[in-house]
């Protein structure tokens, strides 16, 4: 059994705050440079080359959104890019570096303007400088250079940078507002509820894999990526952490099933996304989460001679994963210590095959996802007290955009601002209407 685990890291330096600001300008369908920052910028799509998988079928915005609002703008706009054709959003592209910190520097100097303009000038080898698309690797797929670590999806890189922009919105200091000490760590934690209804709405393994991708780069950012570790319902934070693990193990074993947990399969970012989602338990036991959890059987729970595992460890299954396939994980500069830390506390179980069914769901993430809408579904307990003049129904049973600020009425806002005028004018209210997202200047 292993026991309750610590991290030896510093914890990750507190949330920085972002500038308010009324500008209101449309999301580019453009994937985002690389880079180490709270927010990245845009950078220009890889050209467009063969298509290797049709785009699914194009498909309704999720009810869960209020019309209109820049989180079902930013649904909007995600949805167009996967079903418009121009480009597939399958096709695995590269980044020049992680979109995230990723040395040992970068932890302890918290300069995030100055970490990327030397990132920009570094020449890596053989690698070209990056230029923000022009002739670095940011506007080239992974068959161009497979030997290259930083791969993602059109599709992740697309919805990556969207998380920011759903986090922007959801921070009453960028609209000079103040509603509840907690509102930006319960609207981040909104965010990432939505991913997992994202996940489990999903049609296909691709789009799945998409919301991995760009869930697991989010959560490497120590500013809106681990804000909702911080709120005030640890338990619920720690509930929320280890249904993401059990999420990313789901995905794992229906690539096993399904044939696709391989070194020279299809998934071409296997290495990278698994060292990423295999780091995150570390890192977070850096803010008190996923350091201790009842042993659960692998498999059906009836079944005889199940073997065990830990959820808040989900990192030992996620390594003994690479191990059983042969897949070589890549892409942090700490990737050696981190393997011995989880190597002390002694190998993962992996599911028997014979159990590892999608009706058995051996990861018991659909049984969790369910007690956890029933238990954390309805947000925080004072949703009802934090400023609103009417409390807005709920559209699903987790997540939607009952925290995004532009989803408030105008009333709602002038109560909760500093001069208590709408920081949103009409020139916004009219943009966001015709499908704009705000951003922060």
């Amino acid at each position: 059994m292993p026991p309750k685990r610590k991290s030896t890291a510093k914890a990750a330096p507190a949330a920085k705050k972002s500038r308010p600001s009324t500008d209101a300008e449309s999301v580019a369908s453009a994937e985002p440079e690389t880079v180490e920052t709270p927010a990245p910028a845009a950078a220009q799509q890889p050209a467009a080359t063969t298509t290797t998988k049709a785009a699914p079928k194009k498909k309704a915005v999720p009810s869960r959104w209020t019309i209109p609002s820049c989180s079902a703008n930013i649904a909007a706009q995600y949805k167009a890019f996967l079903t418009d054709g121009k480009q597939d959003p399958f096709a695995f592209a590269l980044m020049c570096d992680a979109p995230f910190s990723n040395s040992d520097e970068d932890d302890e100097e918290d300069e995030d303007e100055e970490d990327t303009a030397i990132n920009k000038e570094k020449d890596d080898g053989d690698k070209p400088k990056c230029d923000g698309g022009k002739k670095c690797y940011c506007t080239q797929l992974y068959d161009d250079h497979p030997e290259h670590p930083y791969v993602m999806t059109r599709a992740a890189k697309s919805m990556f940078m969207d998380l920011f922009s759903h986090c922007e919105v959801r921070d009453p200091d960028n609209f000079s507002m103040y509603t509840f000490n907690d509102h930006s760590a319960y609207g981040a934690l909104e965010v990432l509820q939505n991913l997992i209804l994202d996940f489990e709405e999903a049609d296909t393994w691709q789009e799945k894999w998409a919301v991995c991708e760009a869930l697991g780069c989010f959560l490497k950012n120590d500013s809106y990526g681990t804000l909702a570790s911080r709120i005030d319902d640890g338990e619920g934070a720690d509930a929320t952490w280890q249904l993401m693990g059990r999420m990313f193990l789901s995905m794992l074993a229906q690539f096993e099933r399904d044939g696709l947990l391989a070194a020279d399969g299809p998934v071409k970012n296997l290495g990278f996304i698994m060292a990423v989602w295999m780091s995150i338990p570390s890192d977070m036991r850096g803010y008190g989460l996923l350091e201790e959890s009842k042993p659960e059987p692998l498999g059906p729970v009836k079944a005889k001679g199940a073997k065990k595992w830990w959820p808040h460890s989900f990192d030992r299954q996620i390594l003994a994963y690479a191990r059983k396939y042969d897949i070589a994980l890549k892409g942090l500069h700490n990737l050696d210590d981190l393997v011995q830390e989880i190597e002390a506390e002694g190998e993962g179980e992996l599911p028997d095959p014979a159990h590892n069914t999608a009706k058995s769901d051996v990861f018991h993430y659909q049984r969790e996802l369910t007690r956890y809408k029933q238990r954390y579904g309805s947000g925080p307990h004072f949703m009802s007290t934090y400023g609103r003049k009417k409390q807005t129904k709920p559209k699903s049973a987790m997540g939607g955009d009952n925290l995004d600020l532009t989803a408030w009425t105008p009333a709602e806002r002038k109560a909760a601002a500093y001069d208590k005028k709408d920081p949103l004018g009409k020139k916004e209210l009219d943009m966001i209407k015709q499908g704009a997202v705000m951003s922060r200047g």
